[in-house]
């Protein structure tokens, strides 16, 4: 597993070795977060991508907006993928801690055939309510049509999504993130060149960024479902443990729980965010799907420290070395600041540059650059809230991560927006400064939830 080479440690196979002993934290998790904050990165920067295409449209504040509307819809059922993903890390990573590959193994297996079934049960309901829940949204007119067409060919997505995400969780249990990488780079391959062929060629607009999505995820799912099944170098494969142990099984769902909770507490917020940003009108919800992406570029490195960090904090828990798993969490969140801070100084100078590519329309450009200059610079917040989040889930406190989403969405963010609408003249900059306050008064509860974590 680990060779001296020249005074060098080389690691192959799983990053046990690099996450348990590595005496340089800061190295570590570079290590094993780089490739994961390139591929974050990259699905950020697609996002981009199907919002510019999307853009260059006639009429695209309808497409924009229906895609916006129909996001936090889809994001409310990736909560399940999420937490379980989440859930699954802990206990894997846990069990990679203790040096037990083969019961490793075995909960792979469980959560791959939980997320089939959850990502096969999702598609259907997806695309059966599809209409009720545009309408349930406030979407009407040109913006209800493409909101239906998108979500509707997005529930396709669900099933291979899922899959995805569980061997992407057992990858990262290990401190691998490379492998998952190489999958997510083919699969952004995919999907940028079709949304290009289908959005600008064709003309499909929003049904087009959809296809675009779907065939990206469809178009991996051989490679990486071969090596679940038969395992690679490293001879993690989960075929032995695809069988129903109600003992383990418990044990998954006990974390996962609170875990989806936390998730899906999130995801429905955003559900009634959008709906009343929307009433702002469609230029605003817009607006404010542009900035989120703009955002997600920075978001993606400190959510790759996260990942990373909470499969160290998950094998050194199971190593009984708390001390180690403390300090990984300190190193992680040193690090998001710092490369917050840098991507703010960079992205700052060009925001108008940035905005002005992903919208022709003028309103939702002035609207967007209104939006960018708050949430950017309040992203330092985030960083904290998902570092935080990071040391919940991979510490097996997952209860503590839906305390902490609810405060973030419920206790912050959907009072502040309703109470700056009724009691202030702000307008839509009410909308900003909401989201601004949020994201920095979350810190405060991440500090006292911090307190009452427990290593069992």
């Amino acid at each position: 597993m680990k060779k001296r080479t020249k005074g060098k440690l080389r690691f192959k196979g799983d990053k046990t070795e690099l996450i348990l002993h590595e005496k340089n934290m800061y190295m570590a998790l570079a290590v094993t977060a780089l490739p994961l904050m390139l591929s974050n990165f990259i699905i950020a920067l697609l996002d981009i991508a199907d919002t510019f295409f999307v853009g260059q449209m006639n009429n695209a504040s309808a497409a924009q907006a229906g895609i916006g509307i129909a996001w936090p819809v889809i994001n409310i059922m990736l909560a399940f993928n999420n937490g379980l993903s989440a859930a699954g890390i802990a206990v894997i990573s846990r069990m990679f801690g203790e040096g037990n590959k083969k019961k490793a193994a075995h909960y792979g297996g469980l959560l791959l055939m939980t997320a089939c079934a959850m990502g096969l049960t999702i598609n259907i309901m997806l695309f059966a309510a599809a209409p009720v829940l545009m309408r349930f949204m406030g979407a009407d007119g040109d913006v209800l049509t493409e909101a239906v067409v998108y979500l509707k060919i997005s529930s396709f997505e669900m099933l291979p999504l899922f899959l995805f995400s569980a061997f992407c969780a057992m990858r990262q249990a290990m401190g691998d993130m490379v492998l998952p990488v190489i999958f997510s780079l083919i699969a952004a391959v995919v999907n940028i060149t079709l949304i290009a062929l289908l959005v600008v060629g064709f003309g499909l607009r929003a049904r087009g960024a959809a296809i675009a999505s779907v065939a990206g995820q469809l178009s991996i799912l051989p490679f990486y479902g071969k090596r679940l099944i038969k395992g690679g170098a490293d001879k993690l494969a989960v075929r032995g443990g695809l069988h129903i142990d109600k003992k383990s099984l418990a044990l998954l769902f006990k974390i996962a729980a609170p875990s989806v909770a936390s998730q899906v507490v999130g995801s429905f917020g955003f559900i009634i965010l959008q709906a009343i940003i929307l009433q702002a009108g469609q230029e605003v919800s817009a607006a404010f799907s542009i900035g989120n992406k703009i955002s997600n570029i920075l978001l993606a490195v400190v959510m790759a420290l996260g990942t990373s960090m909470s499969a160290f904090v998950g094998q050194n828990t199971g190593a009984k070395n708390v001390a180690r798993a403390e300090e990984a969490y300190k190193s992680s969140r040193n690090m998001s600041l710092i490369l917050t801070v840098a991507g703010l100084v960079l992205l700052f100078p060009v925001r108008r540059e940035i905005v002005g590519v992903m919208s022709t329309d003028k309103e939702t450009v002035r609207a967007a650059m209104e939006y960018v200059v708050v949430v950017l610079l309040t992203l330092p917040g985030l960083a904290f809230y998902q570092n935080y989040m990071g040391f919940f889930n991979g510490s097996g406190n997952t209860k503590l991560s839906l305390y902490m989403t609810f405060a973030w969405i419920w206790l912050f963010r959907i009072p502040l927006l309703l109470s700056f609408n009724r009691w202030t003249s702000f307008g839509r900059a009410g909308v900003w400064y909401a989201m601004a306050v949020s994201n920095i008064a979350v810190t405060f509860v991440g500090r006292l939830l911090l307190r009452r974590v427990k290593y069992e």
